[in-house]
């Protein structure tokens, strides 16, 4: 009998893991949504904190040659009226039985405090914008000595900017890897050819770890 105590349990584990999955996809395709509009502006972002469920399932016995008792579960039939309830025939006999729960989402580090980032950007000249970076942790510690890698979303930056398939000006980070000091903070500066395309935003996309930061830099007019 435990072999088949199992059985119901890896099926139920089955139904379960798939349940999260789906729930694992469908935030991560919320993640994926634009953070800013046509216009350049944020748009607001979603988490799913929990989701409760409710299942039917079909317990099925079937006794095979042997007279030994086999389990099956699986998804109840007439999930939306008809079928249902408990019935048996010679050799099997199924019951519907009713389970309910919450998948409740752990947030990432399982709790433990996570990385942050603070990405600002200021003109300091012509073509040139000082971008500066503030690394900490979700209990308020600075984290010094990160590795943090900056890059262009070309784009991202495309779709911001004015006009159908817009051409980006010339630029570069004179610094694409930083590490931070001591009160964990690093910059860099962002440096736009003087030739390049105006009016246009470039988005500047900073990552540690699992954590990014986000600043638009305008070119001008």
């Amino acid at each position: 009998m435990a072999s088949d105590a199992k059985l119901v349990a890896e099926s139920l584990e089955e139904m379960l893991v798939s349940i999260a999955e789906g729930v694992r996809e469908a935030q991560e395709a919320l993640d994926g949504l634009a953070p800013f509009d046509a216009f350049g502006r944020p748009v607001p972002g979603y988490f799913i904190p929990h989701l409760d469920f409710e299942l039917l399932v079909d317990i099925e016995t079937e006794t095979n040659s042997e007279g030994r008792p086999i389990f099956k579960v699986m998804a109840a039939r007439g999930l939306f009226g008809g079928g249902g309830g408990s019935g048996t025939s010679n050799t099997k006999s199924h019951t519907t039985s009713k389970i309910a729960g919450r998948l409740v989402a752990i947030p990432p580090g399982e709790g433990l405090p996570v990385p942050q980032l603070v990405l600002t950007a200021e003109k300091t000249g012509a073509g040139e914008t000082l971008l500066t970076i503030r690394a900490s942790n979700t209990a308020g510690e600075l984290l010094a000595g990160q590795r943090i890698e900056l890059n262009i979303d070309e784009a991202a930056s495309k779709a911001l900017s004015r006009g159908v398939s817009p051409t980006l000006p010339e630029a570069r980070l004179r610094e694409a890897v930083l590490v931070t000091d001591a009160q964990g903070q690093a910059a860099t500066t962002l440096v736009v050819s003087d030739g390049g395309a105006s009016g246009r935003q470039l988005l500047v996309v900073a990552q540690l770890g699992i954590a990014t930061a986000r600043v638009m830099v305008g070119t001008a007019n």
